[in-house]
């Protein structure tokens, strides 16, 4: 596409493609769990796994609760890039 398409288009009001990564969700998500599917226009799931992250957060502050959690962030982690990269691989991305 040219520059001067896209400029037509963003004056149109009509949306424009933008081609995201599946690697580059994934990574997100191994930083930070739900930054993944944010970077893909998936809000919904980006939600539910940032309220899984704030849900450890706030039991890793009970004492010995890190017998639980540690486990837990390793799965929210693995699932988190998981799903981002599935999730990024399999359908187009949103604008």
């Amino acid at each position: 596409m040219e520059w001067e398409d896209l400029e037509r288009q963003r004056a149109a009001g009509t949306a424009v493609p933008v081609h995201r990564r599946a690697l580059a969700a994934a990574a997100l998500s191994v930083l930070w769990p739900g930054f993944g599917h944010a970077y893909l226009g998936r809000t919904p799931a980006a939600v539910g796994l940032i309220a899984a992250m704030v849900v450890l957060v706030v039991l890793t502050v009970f004492p010995g609760a890190w017998r639980a959690t540690v486990p837990a962030w390793a799965g929210l982690v693995v699932l988190a890039a998981v799903a981002a990269w599935r999730s990024g691989a399999a359908r187009p991305a949103r604008t």
